[in-house]
């Protein structure tokens, strides 16, 4: 009597938008415990900022012209392989 009342109960309660199943339950909560990674289109913290210095811009080719860089422009000048800077 026990399992058919059971079964009536799990039947009444099947169709609810609430209910989910055990199994999703374990599949969201493994879903949880793996390790969140930044997607792949950010920088990975191994890789350096290329950060150029304000009004930066191409005057004709070999020569630009900017603001004053500062330490955090000197990756980015080296990059495009800046000799001298006035």
């Amino acid at each position: 009597m026990a399992d058919l009342q059971r079964e009536e109960a799990l039947a009444e309660h099947a169709h609810a938008p609430h209910q989910v199943s055990l199994a999703k339950t374990r599949q969201y909560l493994e879903n949880l415990q793996q390790p969140l990674y930044p997607p792949p289109c950010f920088p990975t913290p191994t890789e350096e900022l290329l950060v150029p210095p304000l009004n930066f811009a191409l005057v004709v080719p070999g020569i630009y012209r900017s603001g004053h860089p500062n330490v955090k422009n000197h990756p980015f000048l080296l990059k495009l392989g800046i000799k001298t800077i006035m």
